[in-house]
C-alpha cells in the first residue's frame, strides 16, 4: 500500500534539506501559477527549476512515487514524439518544439509534489489572481488606450504616410517618451533634426512593434493639419501581456471555467461566491474583447457542462436557452468587430490545409514527419494552401497537427490521454462529498477546461501554444494533487455513514 504524503511512514522526521527542497519545490510551482497568466519565460523557467528540485528531492530522499493517473498514456505519447523528433525531416525545429510537449511534466511534478489540499488553494488563488490582473490591465488599456492614433480624412492620413504611418498604426513612444493621450502628443517639444517613433501595427500574427527616424519638424507640421484628428488608441483585439491574441484567450477559458466552477460548486461564504461570480464575468467581457469565436464557444461550452450535473431538469433547460442567447449575441458582436477577411487565415486557408494534410499522413504514417517540420522550410512540402494563399502557417488543428508531424499512433495515444483524463474527472466527482466545495469546484473547472481544450484544439493548434499548455498542465497537476490528498477510503467512509443515516 502507497502512504499518502505526510504520513509516517513517507516522511518521518524528513531532515531541514529534505524539508528545504519541499518548500523550494512549492515555490516554484507557485511562481509558475503567478506568472502562467503574465510571462510564460518566467512561468517556464519555474516549472524547470520546480522539476530540478522535486526529482532531486525524490532520488535524495529515496522516497517512493505515489500512484501516477494516466501514467501510461503520458509515457507513451513522450516517447511516440521523441521518437518523431529524433527520425524528424528538420531535427533542429522538432527538438525545440519538444520543449513544450515536455511541459505535460508540469502535471506530474505538480500532482506529485503538493503536500497538502492547502497548497492545492494556494497555487489555485494565485492563478485566479494572476489571471484577474490581465483583467485589470485589459481594462486599462481600453481605457487610458495604449498610445495615439490618427483619424480623419483620407489625405490629412495621407499625411503621415510620407514617414512609414499607415492608418491604425498606434503610436507608442516619441523618442523616450510614452505616449498615453493626444494631448501627450501635441504637447509634447520635439527637439530639432531626426527622432525616432515607436509604433504598433496589427499584422496577421500579432501586433507587431516597429521603429522609425522621422523628421522632427516635417512630422509637427504634419500633425498640425486642421484635417486630421488624434484619437486615444486601444488594442485591436484584447491580448493581455502576451503578443498574440489567441494564446490570451486560451488562458481566460482555462481560468474563467475554473472561476465558475469554484462559483457554483456550494460555496457556503456567500461574498466569496459574489466575488467569483463577478471575476468570472469581467474575464468573460475581456475574452470577448479578443473578438475569437472559437474561444467563446469554449467558454460557453464549458459553463454549461459545469452547471449541468449540479442543476434540476428545468434549470438545464434554462441554462441551455439562455447560453444559446449569449452565443448568437457574442457570435454577433465579434463578428461586427472583426477586422477584415484576409487578417485571419479563414476558413478556406484550413479547409485546403486540412486537405493537403491528407498526403503527407499517407507517407509518413508512423511518426509523421517531425514536430514543426513544416513550418521550416515550406518549400519542400510544395503544399497548396501555401502557394494560394501566401501563407505559412501551421494546420490550424491539434489533431491533424499532432498526426501529420508525429504520426497516427501518438495522435492515437493523445486522444486516449485525453479521454481517460475526461474519465478520472468524473470518477472524482463521483467521490467528492457533499460539503467539499473546493474539491467539487476545482474538478468541475478541470472538466469545463477539458471541453474548452478539446473543442479549441478542432479548429487551431492549441497544443503548440506554450501559454495556453503551461496553464491547462497545471489545472491537470492540481487535479491529480487533489485525488491523492482527498483518498477514494475518506469519500467511501462518509458516503457509507450518509447510507446509514438515512
Amino acid at each position: 500500500m502507497v502512504e499518502q504524503p505526510g504520513t509516517a511512514a513517507d516522511t518521518a522526521q524528513p531532515s531541514r534539506v529534505a524539508r528545504w527542497l519541499d518548500q523550494a519545490v512549492f515555490v516554484c510551482l507557485a511562481a509558475v501559477a503567478l506568472l502562467a497568466p503574465l510571462s510564460t519565460k518566467g512561468a517556464v523557467n519555474s516549472f524547470r527549476a520546480a522539476a530540478l528540485l522535486w526529482l532531486v528531492s525524490l532520488l535524495t530522499r529515496r522516497r517512493r512515487l505515489l500512484p501516477q493517473p494516466l501514467a501510461l498514456p503520458f509515457l507513451l505519447f513522450l516517447v511516440l514524439t521523441g521518437i518523431s523528433t529524433a527520425l524528424s525531416l528538420d531535427p533542429l525545429l522538432s527538438w525545440g518544439r519538444m520543449r513544450t510537449v515536455c511541459l505535460l511534466f508540469l502535471a506530474v511534478v505538480t500532482g506529485q509534489a503538493l503536500q497538502s489540499m492547502r497548497q492545492v488553494k494556494v497555487l489555485s488563488a494565485l492563478l485566479i489572481g494572476s489571471c484577474l490582473l490581465t483583467v485589470l490591465y485589459t481594462g486599462w488599456q481600453y481605457t487610458a488606450g495604449i498610445g495615439v492614433q490618427a483619424a480623419g480624412s483620407t489625405p490629412a492620413t495621407a499625411g503621415l504616410r510620407r514617414f512609414a504611418i499607415v492608418p491604425g498604426d498606434i503610436i507608442r513612444k516619441v523618442g523616450a517618451t510614452r505616449i498615453h493621450s493626444p494631448h501627450d502628443l501635441t504637447a509634447h517639444k520635439f527637439p530639432s533634426g531626426r527622432i525616432e517613433l515607436l509604433l504598433w501595427r496589427e499584422t496577421p500574427n500579432a501586433l507587431q512593434s516597429f521603429r522609425i527616424r522621422v523628421n522632427s519638424e516635417a512630422l509637427q507640421a504634419a500633425l498640425r493639419d486642421p484635417t486630421l484628428t488624434l484619437v486615444r488608441a486601444h488594442p485591436p483585439r484584447a491580448q493581455g501581456f502576451f503578443k498574440h491574441y489567441f494564446p490570451f484567450s486560451e488562458i481566460l477559458v482555462f481560468i474563467g471555467l475554473l472561476m465558475w466552477g469554484f462559483a457554483v460548486s456550494g460555496v457556503p461564504d456567500y461574498k466569496i461566491r459574489i466575488v467569483l461570480f463577478t471575476a468570472f464575468a469581467a474575464t468573460t467581457v475581456v475574452l470577448a474583447l479578443t473578438l475569437t469565436r472559437i474561444s467563446l464557444f469554449s467558454l460557453i461550452l464549458g459553463t454549461f457542462l459545469i452547471i449541468l450535473p449540479r442543476g434540476t431538469r428545468r434549470i438545464r433547460w434554462l441554462g441551455i436557452t439562455l447560453l444559446l442567447a449569449i452565443a448568437c449575441i457574442a457570435g454577433w458582436w465579434v463578428q461586427r468587430h472583426r477586422s477584415s477577411p484576409g487578417s485571419d487565415p479563414g476558413t478556406a486557408y484550413r479547409l485546403v490545409m486540412w486537405q493537403n494534410s491528407i498526403g503527407l499522413i499517407r507517407s509518413h504514417p508512423l511518426f509523421g514527419v517531425g514536430l514543426d517540420a513544416v513550418a521550416g522550410d515550406w518549400q519542400r512540402w510544395n503544399l497548396e494552401a501555401h502557394r494560394r494563399f501566401g501563407l505559412h502557417s501551421n494546420f490550424h488543428s491539434t489533431p491533424i497537427q499532432l498526426a501529420v508531424e508525429c504520426g497516427l499512433p501518438a495522435l492515437a495515444v493523445w486522444i486516449c490521454l485525453l479521454v481517460g483524463y475526461a474519465i478520472f474527472v468524473i470518477r472524482q466527482l463521483r467521490l467528492v462529498a457533499d460539503g467539499d466545495w473546493f474539491s467539487r469546484g476545482l474538478l468541475l473547472g478541470a472538466l469545463g477546461g477539458l471541453s474548452g481544450f478539446v473543442v479549441t484544439g478542432f479548429l487551431q493548434y492549441n497544443f503548440g501554444d506554450a501559454e495556453a499548455t503551461i496553464v491547462f498542465c497545471l489545472i491537470v497537476g492540481l487535479v491529480f494533487a487533489q485525488s491523492h490528498l482527498q483518498p477514494e477510503a475518506t469519500y467511501n467512509l462518509a458516503q457509507a455513514i450518509s447510507v446509514r443515516e438515512n
